[in-house]
């Protein structure tokens, strides 16, 4: 987690964000704003729905959304979903379909991306926590 704290640190600029006109956030706030979570289970025969859950912290008065891409053994992508402040709570359950077909048992990744739109428009992203959980 550390290392991808530096990534995202490295890939962010090293910049703090100014989020209206008098709060900034560093890309630590931004990544301490929300987590999402999904429990080890067994991977069923067949097509089934698997649950993962968020919480977000945005600031008040800030508009955001976070890109969630769910990815299996081997970095095999397997789905995408969006939350998006006034369509989404600030907590919640999702669902994905996954087929036992094509995705196999092992360790499964959720990585998610917060975009903060301040008073001026300017977005801002950072990473929230990766989810590892695994599927056998």
């Amino acid at each position: 987690m550390v290392a991808l704290a530096a990534a995202t640190w490295a890939l962010l600029g090293g910049q703090a964000y100014a989020l209206g006109s008098s709060s900034t956030y560093t890309w630590q706030q931004i990544y301490a704003m929300g987590h999402l979570n999904a429990h080890n289970g067994r991977l069923l025969p067949g097509c089934h729905m698997y649950p993962w859950s968020y919480s977000i912290h945005p600031p008040e008065g800030v508009n955001w959304e976070v890109d969630v891409y769910i990815d299996g053994p081997n970095n095999t992508h397997l789905a995408t979903a969006g939350l998006l402040k006034g369509a989404d709570g600030l907590n919640g359950v999702r669902y994905y379909r996954l087929c036992s077909a094509i995705a196999p048992k092992g360790t499964y990744t959720i990585v998610s991306v917060m975009n903060l739109w301040d008073s001026s428009g300017v977005d801002h992203a950072a990473h929230l926590p990766v989810v590892h959980y695994t599927l056998s």
